[in-house]
């Protein structure tokens, strides 16, 4: 059975966290300079776990790989990635996008080349905001949420360069000319 709050606003939590979505700090592949999906994709591993029953916000990096695998296999060709970014990545970097929290083992270590082994040994899990946590819990706020990333975090990147590609040939056409 599902919990709603009534006196939750929905649509600005929605919203909000759309906007920080929209905004969140994405790296792009060195060679095509294409944008990297690997955190919109976790954050869809997050949504399809809540989607399957998750009921507690902790999240263990063993827990999500193979949510993440299946669910970046999914987005690779929609988004024209060149490969498959592991987990440890988006993982410790989303934590600068606001609403990702890494509970540490001890104090908080930073670096700038997570790996496996390193998070598993210096964290504990992460969770998500509790409003985040409130509005995924809700089916239609969930559903919308998921809709949102794909179609502005991984799709729109194929449509960004595809549109690039045709500025690029024009270009050229133009500097031939």
């Amino acid at each position: 059975m599902t919990t709603y709050l009534r006196f939750f606003d929905y649509n600005k939590a929605f919203d909000y966290y759309c906007e920080l979505i929209d905004k969140m700090n994405q790296c792009t592949n060195r060679k095509s300079h294409i944008r990297i999906i690997a955190k919109p994709v976790l954050i869809l591993s997050i949504i399809k776990l809540i989607e399957n029953g998750k009921s507690v916000n902790q999240f263990t990096y063993e827990e999500i790989v193979p949510t993440y695998k299946g669910v970046f296999g999914e987005c690779f060709m929609k988004a024209h990635q060149e490969n498959l970014t592991p987990l440890h990545y988006p993982y410790y970097f989303l934590k600068s996008d606001k609403f990702w929290h890494l509970v540490w083992t001890n104090a908080e270590v930073k670096t700038e080349s997570p790996s496996r082994v390193w998070l598993e040994r210096n964290t504990k899990y992460a969770n998500i905001d509790k409003e985040l946590w409130i509005l995924l819990s809700h089916p239609t706020y969930r559903e919308k949420l998921k809709n949102y990333i794909i179609e502005e975090k991984v799709l729109k990147v194929f449509k960004e360069e595809k549109n690039k590609g045709g500025f690029k040939a024009l270009l050229q056409l133009l500097m031939v000319i």
